[in-house]
This record gives C-alpha cells, sequence and structure tokens, in this order.
C-alpha cells in the first residue's frame, strides 16, 4: 500500500502508478504519483498518511458496515472490522485485527471454503 495515496497491487491511482520505494517486509512504499512522499521515504518515516488510511476502508456488501481488505499470509484477502485497524497498520495481524466473517451476520453468504 502506497503511504500516500492509499494505492495497491490491486487498485492503482487513477490514470495508473507504479511502485518507486517499497519496503516489502511491510508491505508499504511509495507510488510514481505521491512523489511528494518520496523525501519523507528516504528520511526513513515510513508512516501511512490518513488520505491514504481513509482511501483503503470500503463497506460490506450486505450489512454496510465499514471494513478494510487485508492479504492474509496465505495470500489471500480477508475484510477486517475497520473499527479494529490503526492508521499505520498495513500487515493482517490476528491478535489485534477482526475478521469481518465473526461479525457479519451475512458472512455464510459470502465466506469461501477452506
Amino acid at each position: 500500500m502506497c503511504i500516500g495515496c492509499g494505492c495497491t497491487d490491486d487498485r492503482a491511482c487513477h490514470g495508473g502508478c507504479s511502485w518507486v520505494r517499497l519496503d516489502f517486509d511491510r508491505c508499504i512504499g511509495v507510488c510514481s504519483s505521491c512523489w511528494r512522499d518520496m523525501a519523507r521515504w528516504d528520511a526513513g518515516d515510513r508512516t501511512i498518511s490518513a488520505k491514504a488510511h481513509e482511501s483503503r476502508k470500503s463497506r460490506c456488501k450486505c450489512c454496510r458496515a465499514p471494513i478494510i481488505w487485508f492479504r492474509t499470509n496465505g495470500g489471500r484477502n480477508m475484510p477486517v472490522d475497520a473499527a479494529t485497524v490503526q492508521q499505520n497498520d498495513a500487515v493482517f495481524d490476528a491478535t489485534r485485527h477482526t475478521s469481518h466473517f465473526a461479525t457479519c451476520q451475512y458472512a455464510t453468504k459470502y465466506r469461501r471454503a477452506r
């Protein structure tokens, strides 16, 4: 996820972008559209901007609760209750984040078989 705008590999900036700085371990970086954030990245500042945090929020299709999508260690996308995610959380942590499948009354409609 870009620390400046919140774009991802799956959801690029309008008009397209590419990675110019990347931290594979934390799954964050700076995209080519966010050139203003490169100086702070190069200075060691890896904080996710408020704009980036807000842009990654969406809503559950059924219950309309706010969610944020995370990629699990297994490479699958999982909806997480937005209230359990802090601004600088870039990687899913089962000890802090609550899967939306655990709280949505319609979870069985969308959960895939393991």
